[in-house]
C-alpha cells in the first residue's frame, strides 16, 4: 500500500485553517484608552455644541423680553453684565479632614464683564468634575449645582480678589486619576446668557 502524502497546496490551506482558529480563540485587546479618551473628548465638544445652541436661543428670547420692558440693544448695552466667566488658576483639590486624599474640588467662579473686571452676577452655577482617563461612562467623578437664590451666599469679594467659591465633592469615593477637568457653566440671570469654562487641575489622592 502507498503511504498518503498530502499535497503542499492542501498542507498549506490545513496550516493556514488552523492559524485562523487559533487567532480566532484568542483574547481581543482591550479598548485603547487613547480612543476612550477621544470619544470622550468628543462627547464634551458636542455637548458645547448644545449649549452653544440653547445660548442662541437665550439671546433671541433675551431681545424680545427687552423689548418688552422697553430696552433696546444700545441701552441693555450699557447694563454690567457677564461676557465670560473664568475659573481662577488657585482652583483645585481641598483637604478639610486632615486625611490622606483631596474630598474634592474648591472651584472659584469669576463672570467677567467686557471690562475684564469680576462681577457679582446673579445666576445659577454648574459645576463638574471630570476623570477623563476614566471610560466615558465612569468619566463624570463630581457634580454640584447653586441655583440663583443661594448662589450670593457663595460669593467672597475683597480687595483684588472676587469669585464665587465652590467646593465640589467627589460623587463615590476617590477618582482613579490625579488629573481632573473641571467644567462650569453659568446661567446669567437677567438678560439671559449661558456662559462656560474649563481647566484642569491636580488633586491628592490616597496612597
Amino acid at each position: 500500500m502507498h503511504a498518503f502524502h498530502p499535497r503542499p497546496n492542501a498542507l498549506i490551506a490545513v496550516v493556514g485553517a488552523i492559524c485562523t482558529l487559533i487567532a480566532g480563540c484568542q483574547p481581543s485587546n482591550q479598548a485603547d484608552p487613547q480612543i476612550e479618551i477621544a470619544r470622550l473628548r468628543e462627547t464634551v465638544a458636542e455637548k458645547e455644541r448644545e449649549i452653544e445652541a440653547r445660548s442662541a436661543t437665550i439671546t433671541e428670547l433675551q431681545t424680545r423680553v427687552a423689548a418688552a420692558v422697553g430696552l433696546d440693544q444700545k441701552r441693555l448695552s450699557y447694563l454690567f453684565v457677564p461676557d465670560r466667566v473664568v475659573i481662577d488658576s488657585l482652583s483645585g483639590g481641598i483637604d478639610e479632614d486632615d486625611k490622606p486624599g483631596d474630598e474634592g474640588v474648591v472651584v472659584y467662579v469669576k463672570p467677567i464683564d467686557r471690562h475684564g473686571d469680576a462681577l457679582k452676577a446673579a445666576g445659577e452655577i454648574h459645576v463638574q468634575l471630570f476623570d477623563l482617563a476614566n471610560p466615558p461612562e465612569q468619566s463624570l467623578v463630581g457634580e454640584l449645582r447653586m441655583p440663583v437664590e443661594k448662589a450670593a451666599d457663595f460669593w467672597y469679594g475683597q480687595f483684588l480678589t472676587s469669585h464665587y467659591t465652590l467646593k465640589c465633592p467627589w460623587k463615590s469615593g476617590f477618582p482613579a486619576h490625579n488629573e481632573i477637568t473641571i467644567r462650569v457653566t453659568f446661567v446669567n440671570l437677567f438678560p439671559p446668557r449661558v456662559l462656560t469654562a474649563q481647566a484642569v487641575a491636580n488633586v491628592k489622592l490616597p496612597s
